[in-house]
């Protein structure tokens, strides 16, 4: 899923909620007073994004050779903007329409109808009349707008050929997974010294604390190269001559204590267990940890709630003093969730590696000629000192005929075809809804500075 495809998806399930809202916000009677015709457009309104949302994935790819669907979706994201701020008056109106009703229906209450109110209630309601005749006449161009271009915008996804997806793209390429394993694919890791001495220091020390294990957490943006750091340490031979027992599992989005329970008891077996609820993946993890110094490594944590994390370290109890917990995250808020003596075992921070070691991790993956080493500072700011960044174009030119080199450098069809994009997925589904809307607002005006 590409940039564009993920904010406008996003933002039209804004839309989505703020349809489905409109009736616990007391819209529905306030609307069903404008013409029927009308209530009945905004009804469809909803079935006309859904319609939009299932060709999205197919307009972005061919937004890259097609100059007509580029225009399809700008149109698309300012009519998205404009419908948002439609549904926001409809909101806003309605509730100082249900405010006025109550605060007539208390007046009423407390002071009956006394000649006063005959008098002064009538006529502002009547001033309120109109204003409300004047807005209902403005809405009802309003929704005829809307309505009309929600019409041109799915007639000129037909026309365009906008076809409906049901997979994304990265699921069509069978891209989708996101599991890693503890095997190191890197030949060498550049620019990682010294974080992963510090590691290893962590993990062979001796501990003055009572507790038997202790957790050792990662924590960097996605791509900055956490699970190479990881897979290096873990294949260390210093470590593997430390630990009696070990086992790396990938969590990734979903915090399941049993599955991950048994991908750990797995580790150490030539058979697979399957097991019929926790507590018997409990029962067999704690016999199997007793007396032994573990070193498991929890890969791509994203769940920060603590109750499946607590449910998860009750087997480790039987374990060896000196047993290590190596955590991998992108979120601090984990990391802290996860310590167990934030002040002894402090967080390992990644940043992002030199230019120069971005420049190594290139050559390893692309294949360099003098065209290309004379591109050098032009490729490397690509990169923003992301080790996966600087992989994926590797790659992509390695594939790519040189002749296309200087043109995929200078667009961003790079990250959306070498697997960068969906690595860093995950990052923008877990930002709260807010946060979505304001890169998405972003996004539009840095549109608006670069045109």
């Amino acid at each position: 899923m590409a940039i564009g495809e993920i904010f406008l998806s996003a933002f039209i399930q804004v839309l989505f909620e703020k349809l489905a809202n409109l009736a616990s916000a007391g819209i529905s009677p306030y609307l069903k007073k404008t013409k029927q015709r009308q209530h009945k457009s905004i009804g469809r309104w909803q079935q006309d994004l859904r319609l939009i949302e299932a060709v999205l994935s197919d307009a972005e790819q061919q937004q890259l050779h097609s100059n007509a669907v580029k225009v399809w979706l700008q149109d698309l994201q300012d009519l998205a903007f404009d419908l948002e701020d439609v549904l926001d008056e409809f909101v806003t109106e309605a509730r100082i329409h249900e405010l006025g009703n109550d605060a007539l229906q208390e007046h009423d209450s407390r002071f009956g109808c006394s000649p006063f109110c005959k008098v002064q209630v009538p006529s502002f309601l009547a001033s309120s009349s109109k204003a409300s005749k004047l807005k209902s006449a403005n809405y009802s161009d309003t929704i005829e707008q809307i309505s009309s271009r929600l019409q041109d915008i799915l007639t000129q996804s037909g026309s365009l050929g906008l076809s409906p997806q049901t997979q994304s793209r990265e699921e069509q390429r069978g891209q989708i997974s996101t599991d890693s394993t503890s095997l190191v694919r890197e030949p060498q890791v550049y620019g990682r010294g010294d974080e992963k001495d510090e590691i290893i220091r962590r993990l062979l020390e001796d501990d003055p604390c009572w507790e038997n294990y202790v957790v050792v957490p990662v924590v960097g943006k996605g791509g900055i190269g956490k699970t190479t750091l990881a897979q290096c340490v873990y294949n260390d031979e210093q470590v593997k001559n430390h630990f009696n027992f070990k086992a790396w599992v990938c969590v990734s989005d979903v915090f399941d204590v049993k599955q991950i329970t048994t991908t750990i008891i797995n580790s150490d077996s030539s058979t697979t267990h399957n097991f019929i609820d926790l507590n018997e993946a409990h029962v067999k993890l704690k016999n199997l940890l007793a007396d032994k110094r573990f070193l498991i490594v929890l890969d791509d944590v994203w769940s920060d709630e603590y109750d499946p994390w607590d449910k998860l370290q009750i087997p480790f109890q039987t374990a060896a003093k000196g047993s290590r917990v190596l955590v991998t995250t992108r979120l601090e808020r984990v990391a802290k969730n996860m310590l167990k003596r934030p002040t002894q075992s402090p967080i390992i921070y990644l940043k992002g590696l030199s230019d120069d070691d971005c420049w190594l991790l290139f050559q390893q993956h692309a294949l360099v000629d003098d065209n290309l080493i004379e591109m050098r500072d032009e490729v490397v700011k690509l990169f923003k000192g992301l080790p996966l960044a600087a992989k994926a174009l590797g790659g992509l030119l390695r594939k790519e005929d040189k002749s296309k080199w200087s043109k995929i450098l200078q667009s961003n069809v790079w990250s959306e075809e070498s697997g960068v994009l969906p690595s860093l997925r995950l990052s923008y589904h877990h930002l709260p809804q807010h946060l979505k809307r304001i890169l998405l607002i972003a996004r539009y005006f840095l549109k608006i500075i670069h045109t």
